[in-house]
Protein backbone atom coordinates (compact mmCIF):
# COMPACT_ATOMS: atom_id res chain seq x y z
CA UNK A 1 0.00 0.00 0.00
CA UNK A 2 1.11 3.43 -0.78
CA UNK A 3 1.58 5.65 2.24
CA UNK A 4 -0.29 8.87 2.22
CA UNK A 5 1.91 11.77 3.10
CA UNK A 6 1.32 13.20 6.51
CA UNK A 7 -0.02 16.67 6.71
CA UNK A 8 2.64 19.08 7.79
CA UNK A 9 2.63 19.80 11.47
CA UNK A 10 1.17 23.09 12.40
CA UNK A 11 3.79 25.04 14.17
CA UNK A 12 2.87 27.71 16.54
CA UNK A 13 4.33 31.02 15.66
CA UNK A 14 6.18 32.50 18.56
CA UNK A 15 4.08 34.99 20.41
CA UNK A 16 5.36 38.46 20.24
CA UNK A 17 5.19 39.86 23.67
CA UNK A 18 2.65 42.63 23.84
CA UNK A 19 4.40 45.82 24.62
CA UNK A 20 2.35 48.06 26.83
CA UNK A 21 3.09 51.67 26.48
CA UNK A 22 3.79 53.13 29.88
CA UNK A 23 0.88 55.20 31.05
CA UNK A 24 1.84 58.82 30.70
CA UNK A 25 1.93 60.38 34.09
CA UNK A 26 0.13 63.69 34.36
CA UNK A 27 2.11 66.71 35.37
CA UNK A 28 1.19 68.78 38.40
CA UNK A 29 0.20 71.55 35.97
CA UNK A 30 -2.26 69.20 34.21
CA UNK A 31 -3.63 67.83 37.50
CA UNK A 32 -4.37 71.35 38.79
CA UNK A 33 -6.19 72.25 35.58
CA UNK A 34 -8.18 68.99 35.79
CA UNK A 35 -9.18 69.63 39.42
CA UNK A 36 -10.34 73.13 38.58
CA UNK A 37 -12.21 71.92 35.47
CA UNK A 38 -14.02 69.39 37.68
CA UNK A 39 -15.11 72.37 39.80
CA UNK A 40 -16.34 74.18 36.68
CA UNK A 41 -13.37 76.51 36.14
CA UNK A 42 -11.90 76.25 32.66
CA UNK A 43 -8.30 77.26 31.85
CA UNK A 44 -7.99 80.80 30.53
CA UNK A 45 -4.72 82.16 29.10
CA UNK A 46 -5.50 85.70 30.32
CA UNK A 47 -7.37 85.29 33.62
CA UNK A 48 -6.74 83.60 36.94
CA UNK A 49 -3.18 82.45 36.35
CA UNK A 50 -1.85 84.25 39.42
CA UNK A 51 -4.21 82.15 41.59
CA UNK A 52 -3.34 78.99 39.61
CA UNK A 53 0.36 79.67 40.24
CA UNK A 54 -0.38 79.94 43.98
CA UNK A 55 -2.11 76.55 43.84
CA UNK A 56 0.89 75.13 41.97
CA UNK A 57 3.31 76.52 44.58
CA UNK A 58 1.17 75.26 47.47
CA UNK A 59 0.01 78.50 49.10
CA UNK A 60 -3.61 77.74 48.08
CA UNK A 61 -4.87 74.20 48.68
CA UNK A 62 -7.42 72.30 46.62
CA UNK A 63 -9.32 69.36 48.11
CA UNK A 64 -11.62 68.79 45.13
CA UNK A 65 -14.72 70.03 46.97
CA UNK A 66 -16.86 72.74 45.40
CA UNK A 67 -16.30 74.76 48.59
CA UNK A 68 -12.63 75.19 47.55
CA UNK A 69 -13.73 78.04 45.30
CA UNK A 70 -15.28 79.92 48.24
CA UNK A 71 -12.16 79.90 50.41
CA UNK A 72 -11.06 83.43 51.28
CA UNK A 73 -7.52 84.06 50.07
CA UNK A 74 -7.24 87.64 51.38
CA UNK A 75 -9.48 89.87 53.48
CA UNK A 76 -9.17 93.40 54.75
CA UNK A 77 -9.94 97.00 53.86
CA UNK A 78 -8.59 99.16 51.06
CA UNK A 79 -8.46 102.89 50.32
CA UNK A 80 -11.15 102.47 47.66
CA UNK A 81 -14.24 102.60 49.87
CA UNK A 82 -13.13 101.70 53.38
CA UNK A 83 -15.31 98.58 53.50
CA UNK A 84 -14.04 95.07 54.08
CA UNK A 85 -13.07 92.89 51.12
CA UNK A 86 -13.07 89.07 51.19
CA UNK A 87 -11.30 87.89 48.04
CA UNK A 88 -12.33 84.32 47.27
CA UNK A 89 -10.51 81.83 45.07
CA UNK A 90 -13.50 81.92 42.70
CA UNK A 91 -13.08 85.69 42.19
CA UNK A 92 -9.31 85.40 41.78
CA UNK A 93 -9.62 82.67 39.14
CA UNK A 94 -11.67 85.16 37.07
CA UNK A 95 -9.32 88.11 37.68
CA UNK A 96 -7.38 89.43 34.65
CA UNK A 97 -3.65 88.67 34.79
CA UNK A 98 -2.87 92.11 33.44
CA UNK A 99 -4.83 95.09 34.75
CA UNK A 100 -3.20 97.61 32.41
CA UNK A 101 -4.83 101.05 32.66
CA UNK A 102 -7.96 99.77 34.41
CA UNK A 103 -6.94 101.76 37.51
CA UNK A 104 -7.78 104.92 35.50
CA UNK A 105 -11.14 103.54 34.33
CA UNK A 106 -12.70 102.82 37.71
CA UNK A 107 -11.49 99.21 37.98
CA UNK A 108 -14.20 97.98 35.60
CA UNK A 109 -12.42 94.65 35.03
CA UNK A 110 -11.70 93.96 38.71
CA UNK A 111 -13.41 90.82 40.00
CA UNK A 112 -13.06 91.42 43.75
CA UNK A 113 -15.81 93.52 45.33
CA UNK A 114 -16.25 94.87 48.84
CA UNK A 115 -18.58 92.99 51.17
CA UNK A 116 -21.05 95.91 50.95
CA UNK A 117 -21.00 95.78 47.11
CA UNK A 118 -20.81 99.59 46.83
CA UNK A 119 -19.92 101.49 43.64
CA UNK A 120 -16.31 102.21 44.68
CA UNK A 121 -15.81 98.77 46.18
CA UNK A 122 -13.62 97.13 43.52
CA UNK A 123 -10.02 96.02 43.77
CA UNK A 124 -7.38 93.71 42.38
CA UNK A 125 -5.33 91.23 44.37
CA UNK A 126 -1.73 90.90 43.26
CA UNK A 127 1.21 88.66 44.18
CA UNK A 128 -1.11 85.76 45.00
CA UNK A 129 1.42 83.55 43.19
CA UNK A 130 4.21 84.44 45.62
CA UNK A 131 2.15 83.51 48.68
CA UNK A 132 2.01 87.17 49.78
CA UNK A 133 -1.23 88.49 48.26
CA UNK A 134 -2.10 92.16 48.64
CA UNK A 135 -4.84 94.48 47.44
CA UNK A 136 -3.93 96.71 44.52
CA UNK A 137 -5.50 99.41 42.37
CA UNK A 138 -4.46 97.43 39.31
CA UNK A 139 -1.53 99.66 38.42
CA UNK A 140 0.90 97.18 39.94
CA UNK A 141 -0.98 94.03 39.08
CA UNK A 142 0.88 92.51 36.14
CA UNK A 143 1.09 88.74 36.22
CA UNK A 144 3.33 87.45 33.44
CA UNK A 145 1.62 84.39 32.00
CA UNK A 146 4.39 83.98 29.40
CA UNK A 147 6.56 82.57 32.21
CA UNK A 148 6.30 78.82 32.81
CA UNK A 149 4.10 77.04 35.35
CA UNK A 150 1.23 79.55 35.36
CA UNK A 151 3.61 82.54 35.42
CA UNK A 152 4.62 85.08 38.07
CA UNK A 153 3.88 88.65 39.08
CA UNK A 154 6.24 91.29 37.71
CA UNK A 155 4.57 94.38 39.19
CA UNK A 156 4.22 97.60 37.23
CA UNK A 157 1.93 97.39 34.19
CA UNK A 158 4.79 98.84 32.09
CA UNK A 159 6.98 95.77 32.62
CA UNK A 160 6.99 93.13 29.90
CA UNK A 161 8.25 89.63 29.11
CA UNK A 162 10.87 89.26 26.39
CA UNK A 163 10.23 86.28 24.15
CA UNK A 164 13.86 86.34 22.99
CA UNK A 165 15.69 86.16 26.33
CA UNK A 166 12.82 85.11 28.63
CA UNK A 167 13.46 87.92 31.11
CA UNK A 168 11.45 91.01 32.06
CA UNK A 169 12.24 94.63 31.34
CA UNK A 170 10.73 98.08 31.64
CA UNK A 171 9.05 98.69 28.30
CA UNK A 172 7.38 101.90 29.46
CA UNK A 173 4.48 103.50 27.63
CA UNK A 174 6.63 104.06 24.53
CA UNK A 175 7.56 100.41 24.07
CA UNK A 176 11.29 100.54 24.80
CA UNK A 177 12.96 97.44 23.35
CA UNK A 178 14.46 94.80 25.60
CA UNK A 179 18.21 95.36 26.06
CA UNK A 180 18.88 91.86 24.74
CA UNK A 181 17.90 93.21 21.33
CA UNK A 182 20.96 95.42 21.21
CA UNK A 183 19.86 98.49 23.12
CA UNK A 184 22.10 99.47 26.03
CA UNK A 185 20.86 101.73 28.76
CA UNK A 186 22.48 103.58 31.61
CA UNK A 187 19.25 104.75 33.20
CA UNK A 188 19.27 102.18 36.00
CA UNK A 189 16.61 99.90 34.54
CA UNK A 190 19.12 97.46 33.13
CA UNK A 191 21.95 95.56 34.72
CA UNK A 192 25.09 95.77 32.56
CA UNK A 193 23.06 95.89 29.37
CA UNK A 194 21.01 92.82 30.35
CA UNK A 195 17.35 92.59 31.18
CA UNK A 196 16.17 93.46 34.63
CA UNK A 197 15.09 90.22 36.26
CA UNK A 198 12.13 90.63 38.54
Amino acid sequence: KEKTPKAPLKTKSPKTPSIKEPKKRKTKFERINEKLEALGVMPDPYNGNCARAAIYRGSIKLTGNKSDLDQVVLSGTTNNCGHNFSATLRQLLEQPDYAGLDYEDGLQNATVFCDENCDEGRTYVTHICSGSPSFDSGKFHNHCNACKLFGKCIGDYREAHCDMCGKHWFTGMSGFPCPCQGEDSDDGYYNNGGCLVI
